[in-house]
């Protein structure tokens, strides 16, 4: 197994870039089907207000069914940290710096914070997945599992399914009447906290 530091990932396409390429190159030296371990720098969050702080939805969901995909970088804008081809000639190729990803459905059971109501299907991304032929895990990071049902401090995004706020800091799960985040800090919430919020 190779593994990978993807640094910054949220700030530097240009990190993305280089560590796709990487991979790609360390997944062509192996004979089994490669498996390649990323090690994405998420944020951290040592509350629950610091989450719902910049949780754009937060809700209590049943995951559904998975499908792998990718994330591609749109190359928009001049600043060289969200498009490291700004300032350049260069013609950016759609599929150089595309990270897989896998896209669960998620049925909507409880809203806490956001635009959403009950029974809503939303979509949830996490990074990792399949991508020509290649299985990319993410350390530290718990994959989603259909039937569970879980609480999600959410990102939203207009032309792409959401993502789970810190990696497995947003994501947690019901024990009794409180929820417990499954992150490396461990983190409880009750209902009757998520609505005074």
């Amino acid at each position: 197994m190779e593994v990978l530091n993807v640094n910054k990932m949220k700030k530097s396409l240009t990190g993305i870039v280089i560590a796709v390429s990487a991979i790609l190159a360390l997944a062509g030296c192996s004979s089994s089907t490669p498996n390649v371990s990323l090690e994405p720098d998420y944020p951290a969050y040592e509350s629950v207000k610091a989450l719902s702080a910049e949780a754009d939805l937060i809700v209590e969901v049943v995951i559904g069914d998975s499908a792998d995909d990718v994330l591609t970088p749109t190359y928009e804008g001049d600043d060289p940290a969200t498009n490291p081809l700004a300032g350049t000639d260069e013609t950016p190729d759609p599929n150089e710096g595309a990270v897989p990803i896998t896209v669960f459905d998620a049925t909507v059971q409880t809203v806490y914070s956001g635009d959403a109501k009950t029974g809503d299907l939303i979509k949830i991304k996490q990074l990792g997945g399949m991508l020509e032929g290649t299985e990319y895990t993410v350390d530290g990071t718990t994959p989603l599992q259909k039937g569970d049902t879980v609480l999600l401090f959410l990102a939203t995004y207009p032309d792409s399914a959401a993502s789970i706020l810190g990696g497995d800091a947003g994501y947690f799960t019901p024990e009794g009447d409180s929820y417990t985040s499954i992150g490396s800090t461990k983190l409880t919430v009750t209902a009757e906290e998520l609505r005074s919020l």
